[in-house]
């Protein structure tokens, strides 16, 4: 009878230990498991983040540029003498709050991956904390199915010196075993709580962030129709109109010598590399032909290369380009691959961009809303340079193009014989 409970005994104790080394067995794979999930969302989590700290970053700027054109808008006052001024400020104003607005809304793209990303997390330390605990009670559950077996049960049980090491050791890793899993269940239950807390933090930043956005493109409304209002103002005026036409024309002039000028310098450098053997500085690649500027369904021209009636003064004027009709934001192309000679704002061509071949041919492209390219930089052939806009002496959105050889302004649509354009009454050409 002693022998048969004693037999029944170890047989309890070996199902015991047996069920608890299978246990053992699955601790690595599940912190395995989970660590790498964890890891995982800890990377992606952190590069979103810094994209948005950069985004952020970039908003700081644009913030410091408004406040500095606000500053300009201060110092003209609202002198009628100060209106062309005023608009020049304020189209730079308008450009920087589309930019703000471009940011913010990148800014929210970016959080919708972070919440995606959060929620995601969430989901994985919830599945986590309920996967350790179900481990956890597994070995519970054995323990209570076995009777009343104690660790110090499974020590005295040993039949040898060396059994009785092993099941020390095996006990050892039980009770390390099972602290392990209860740390594990804090630091799950603490990496759940913060992944909810920078959910819901992310969520609310993102409602602030569309709250600016709606009051930045408030804003932007309000600034296109004050500049709208200066437009009839000078229209209205004919001092004004008078004075705007004076400084036009020797705003073209010193605009037109300063391109000449940049032209000259980049030809000499280009044959200076030349003649050194320097193939590798300025590969102009121009490109076929002439790319048109504007998307192809952009093809409505409001105002020819020549003689024209002044859009603000009603009076007889020549026009230097060619005026496409498109919505703001429209992006612009690179009619040719080269180098940009001049990418800059100016109160009257408004934000524009001047792009050389190195060979006396450049296109202008004036008006835009922002520039995507900077002095220097080398573009190739239909590369986007810059976006529609009404920003200068412009009375609605639209690109002013030129193309000028050595200097001088030529009929840009002559260089695409194959464009199907229409004007703004609607005949094709």
């Amino acid at each position: 009878m002693h022998n048969k409970k004693r037999k029944t005994r170890r047989e309890r104790l070996t199902a015991l230990i047996a069920c608890i080394l299978a246990i053992l067995m699955l601790l690595p794979m599940v912190f395995m498991v989970v660590t790498n999930l964890s890891t995982a969302g800890a990377a992606n989590s952190s590069q979103i983040q810094k994209e948005i700290d950069a985004l952020k970053q970039k908003n700081k700027e644009i913030a410091s540029q408004k406040s500095e054109l606000q500053g300009e808008l201060s110092k003209l006052g609202a002198e009628k003498s100060d209106a062309v001024a005023r608009k020049g400020v304020l189209d730079q104003r308008i450009s920087v709050l589309e930019d703000e607005i471009e940011n913010l809304d990148a800014q929210i793209a970016q959080y919708a991956a972070l919440i995606a990303e959060k929620e995601r997390e969430v989901a994985e330390n919830e599945a986590k904390e309920q996967a350790q605990f179900e481990l956890f009670l597994k070995q519970v559950r054995a323990m209570e199915e076995q009777g009343t077996v104690s660790y110090w049960s499974i020590i005295l049980s040993a039949e040898s010196f060396s059994d009785l090491l092993d099941r020390v050791e095996m006990v050892n890793d039980i009770t390390a075993y099972n602290q392990k899993i209860v740390d594990q269940l804090k630091a799950t239950r603490a990496a759940l709580q913060q992944a909810k807390a920078e959910l819901e933090d992310a969520k609310a930043e993102t409602e602030d962030l569309r709250a600016t956005q709606a009051a930045a493109k408030k804003e932007l409304e309000s600034q296109k129709a004050e500049v709208q209002k200066l437009i009839d103002q000078i229209s209205a005026d004919q001092a004004l109109t008078q004075k705007a036409i004076d400084d036009l024309e020797a705003s073209a002039k010193d605009m037109d010598s300063q391109i000449a000028k940049k032209e000259k310098e980049l030809q000499a450098a280009i044959e200076a590399a030349r003649k050194a053997g320097n193939t590798s500085s300025y590969q102009i690649d121009p490109g076929s032909g002439y790319y048109w500027p504007l998307p192809s369904n952009r093809v409505t021209i409001t105002s020819f290369f020549g003689p024209r009636s002044d859009p603000f003064t009603g009076k007889h004027a020549n026009h230097s380009g060619t005026d496409i009709s498109a919505p703001s934001g429209t992006p612009i192309y690179a009619a040719h691959g080269g180098i940009v000679l001049t990418s800059t704002s100016h109160w009257s061509y408004g934000n524009y961009v001047v792009i050389s071949r190195g060979d006396g041919i450049s296109t202008l492209y004036a008006h835009m809303s922002r520039r995507a390219v900077s002095e220097g930089q080398t573009v190739k052939q239909g590369q986007v340079i810059g976006y529609v806009g009404t920003t200068g002496r412009s009375t609605g959105p639209h690109l002013h193009f030129e193309v000028r050889v050595n200097g001088t302004r030529t009929d840009a649509l002559k260089y695409y014989p194959n464009v199907k354009w229409i004007n703004h009454t609607g005949y094709s050409y």
